[in-house]
């Protein structure tokens, strides 16, 4: 593979960095004499040893704003794909609901979105992006017989969500997502009594703790190559890739939210709240491999003309999502009975939006 191809690849990876890579050569020498062709070879892949370097390092030189910018869009999407996740909005729990949700987050304003095809050279896109599933599990305080102090168990739920998911080659990167979460559920203000038109649900206020980790590697072969006319010499530096970017973030979502229904069929939520925010995402990783040389340059005293070992490393610093942002939420919801499905969209005030969607079993 080309080291064009190789530095793309470290450019779409390494979108969590704070600063630029640095490929470095360890232990570099040669039991080449100072006199003859051996002077002329040992030159010469000390030069060549050097350009490497400089080539490697240059592709992968990037301005460190490029990488804050870009860190700080995918942490913002990392909470932005946890909204709605572990929630269900769509009407009050009878006992005990069982569902599963997916979401979907994208930070980045409308331009940079708009400029995604026209990435300059050594520039990370200033958007990124998050994506979580998971199971929930709704129970109501009046069906579980349980009584928390002055609150009215029958405006009270209380949700719990986890999932962890693992992918061992998913398009030759190995993936991990992982979320958990509780949630508590009341209606600050009563439901409206029910007809068969129309029905409001009254005001809900909801807040939590939800965590969400994502983690994903990379890993693959290369070969860079650099070659001298005059001494008849080549240098090779073989590496595995190993690069990785991982997250950890923990919410507390505040939020109010209405809901209403039509024809006891399907219906609309309304909401608007906070998310308060704190943890980040890094890369891991890097590529270590032999540097390997030779010559065809005839009298020289060893076939072994140079060694050393060539080191890549993608470790980065910690950037942290927006600690607190406010946000604004609007879904639709179907009911079949004792089925729930939901559609919602957010948006929130660091340039962050997600989609989310819901499938609840109402028992």
């Amino acid at each position: 593979m080309s080291l064009k191809c190789h530095s793309i690849l470290l450019l779409l990876l390494v979108t969590h960095q704070s600063q630029a890579m640095t490929f470095t050569i360890n232990n570099a020498s040669s039991p080449l004499t100072n006199a003859g062709n051996d002077l002329v070879v040992k030159t010469a892949v000390f030069s060549m040893a050097t350009q490497l370097q400089n080539q490697v390092n240059n592709s992968v030189l990037i301005p460190e704003s490029s990488f804050q910018t870009t860190l700080t869009a995918f942490s913002n999407a990392s909470v932005a794909s946890s909204n709605g996740l572990g929630v269900m909005y769509e009407g009050g729990v009878k006992k005990v609901s069982l569902g599963i949700g997916v979401g979907g987050g994208a930070s980045g304003s409308f331009n940079s979105f708009s400029r995604l095809g026209a990435i300059q050279a050594n520039q990370l896109p200033d958007v990124g992006g998050g994506a979580q599933v998971s199971a929930i599990l709704g129970l109501s305080a009046a069906g579980m017989g349980w009584k928390i102090g002055r609150l009215d168990p029958k405006r009270l739920n209380v949700f719990f969500n986890a999932m962890y998911l693992y992918h061992p080659n998913l398009y030759n990167v190995a993936l991990r997502i992982a979320n958990l979460g509780a949630h508590v559920q009341y209606h600050i203000h009563a439901p409206a009594r029910e007809n068969l038109l129309f029905h409001w649900d009254g005001i809900s206020f909801t807040t939590g703790l939800r965590y969400m980790y994502q983690d994903a590697a990379y890993s693959t072969a290369m070969t860079i190559s650099q070659s001298d006319a005059a001494s008849q010499s080549t240098m090779s530096w073989r590496a595995n890739y190993n690069l990785g970017v991982h997250s950890n973030v923990f919410t507390v979502p505040i939020e109010v939210t209405s809901n209403f229904d039509f024809l006891e069929t399907f219906g609309f939520v309304l909401g608007a709240g906070a998310d308060l925010s704190l943890g980040g995402a890094a890369t891991y990783g890097g590529a270590s491999g032999p540097i390997q040389s030779n010559s065809t340059l005839p009298g020289l005293t060893s076939s072994t003309i140079y060694t050393g070992t060539g080191v890549l490393d993608a470790g980065s610093n910690t950037y942290a999502p927006s600690l607190g942002v406010m946000k604004a939420l609007v879904g639709v919801h179907f009911k079949l009975w004792a089925v729930r499905f939901s559609v919602q969209g957010m948006a929130n005030t660091a340039s962050a939006y997600s989609a989310y969607s819901g499938l609840h079993l109402v028992i």
